[in-house]
């Protein structure tokens, strides 16, 4: 499952470039309140407890950055396992965000959190939080035989657009998929979205919360390999002049680049890890 910045982010970023706006500040935030793993046993009679292996290179990663005129800068920091605690947070020329794990989804519930900043003089601020793991950016758990997981939690999203002429949203991602040969198959998937993306799409200010919960059931007696995502991202713009874009085509090219480099997900050709101990390729 190749993530890249969303469709609606670039189109945002387009719009901007082409509407002036006051000296002002836009603002979201995203959250994955009480995100949960839990697991059900399909065949408890058969005395053999369900269990879930997290790769061991997965990384918690949290992302925020700033794009202006001039500077891409991103302040990214990474937890010493698939949902470990981490935090990071940045700002520049009145842009940036913050992003962060925090908790257990195995016990109490974790919380994961993204928001950003847009500040005046075509700023744009994003904060990320998602699962990732390097190099081939490939996340992945391997579920035992006769084993149902379930992925939930409660998203939440905010935002605060200054003018019609900026931009506010954020999105909230769960997914499981799996393999056919070299080809994904995504089996669960749900997510939210919310804000304000210029040019009139959506309200300047506002609020959603939605439940997201998504399951996968390995009803064989053999472990199951299974690509996962779980992702929050901010992202906020403001535009303070209207570039020409004849002779300052630059500041958008930057601009676009900058948030593509913060959210894009890097998952490529590379041999996925085999969570199940021996070599090759996951089952």
């Amino acid at each position: 499952m190749h993530r890249s910045i969303p469709a609606h982010a670039l189109c945002a970023v387009a719009i901007l470039l082409a509407f002036p706006a006051a000296h002002a500040t836009s603002t979201a935030t995203s959250v994955l309140a009480y995100f949960g793993i839990s697991l059900t046993d399909l065949a408890p009679s058969d005395g053999i407890a369900p269990t879930l292996t997290l790769d061991p290179l997965s990384r918690s990663t949290a992302a925020p950055g700033a794009v202006s005129p001039g500077a891409n800068t991103f302040w990214i920091q990474q937890g010493d396992s698939a949902f470990g605690p981490v935090s990071s947070s940045g700002e520049f020329a009145g842009a940036g965000g913050s992003a962060a794990f925090a908790g257990d989804p195995f016990g109490a519930g974790a919380r994961i959190t993204a928001s950003a900043t847009g500040g005046p003089s075509f700023a744009i601020g994003s904060g990320a939080a998602y699962i990732d793991t390097q190099p081939t950016g490939f996340t992945e758990l391997l579920l035992g035989p006769r084993t149902q997981v379930v992925f939930s939690g409660l998203a939440q999203l905010d935002w605060n657009a200054s003018n019609p002429a900026a931009a506010a949203y954020g999105e909230i991602d769960l997914a499981f998929w799996r393999w056919t040969g070299d080809s994904e198959e995504l089996v669960a998937q749900q997510y939210a979205t919310g804000g304000y993306y210029g040019d009139g799409a959506g309200a300047l200010s506002g609020s959603t919360s939605n439940t997201l919960a998504i399951a996968f059931a390995n009803d064989s007696d053999a472990p199951v390999a299974l690509g996962y995502e779980v992702s929050v991202f901010a992202h906020a713009a403001e535009l303070e002049t209207v570039p020409s874009p004849v002779d300052e085509p630059g500041g958008a090219v930057l601009m676009l680049a900058g948030a593509a480099a913060l959210w894009r997900r890097r998952r490529g050709a590379a041999p996925r890890v085999d969570l199940s101990g021996g070599s090759g390729a996951c089952p």
